[in-house]
């Protein structure tokens, strides 16, 4: 999964599960079985990452690929399975989001950046939001979706006008 937060004691009752995954995406997804089951155990407290609308706090992707919702086969079918719905556009991801994947380290920085210093990206020229943007091998990965060039990529709402920080 895109990402938990687990004690050492939950991780430990975890290892006591034997049930065996009926269904056969999660018995190929071990670990989001053991999850799932976890958190229907007595004392055990989970906090679900999504808004009420279902957007992902751990988002699995990067914002702008979860934006325009450019999903592999895998997810697709994860989701299918659990069951959830597969969200893009303004759904795709939490309005306070806990972390992204599939992001070089100038990406992360720049999503940071945007979100801690949101109005100062909203101020900026289009060609200056678009000069600021990461772009390029190692900028931004192979895995992940670069903006649309000009700075008109429909994904600046998501980071604009979206994302909280407090």
């Amino acid at each position: 999964g895109p990402g938990w937060i687990i004690s050492r004691k939950a991780v430990e009752l975890a290892l006591t599960i034997k049930e065996v995954p009926k269904n056969r995406w999660l018995s190929t997804h071990y670990d989001m079985f053991m999850l799932d089951r976890l958190g229907k155990m007595p004392g055990v407290t989970t906090f679900d990452g999504r808004d009420p609308d279902g957007g992902q706090g751990f988002g699995v992707y990067g914002p702008v690929r979860a934006f325009h919702g450019q999903y592999d086969e895998w997810y697709r079918n994860y989701k299918a399975s659990v069951p959830e719905e597969v969200k893009s556009g303004l759904a795709c991801c939490a309005e306070y989001p806990l972390s992204f994947h599939y992001l070089a380290a100038e990406e992360i920085r720049a999503v940071y950046d945007v979100i801690n210093n949101n109005t100062r990206w909203a101020e900026m020229s289009l060609r200056e939001r678009d000069a600021s943007w990461p772009r390029g091998p190692g900028k931004v990965l192979a895995y992940s979706k670069a903006m649309v060039r000009g700075g008109q990529d429909p994904a600046w709402e998501l980071l604009l006008e979206k994302f909280k920080i407090n």
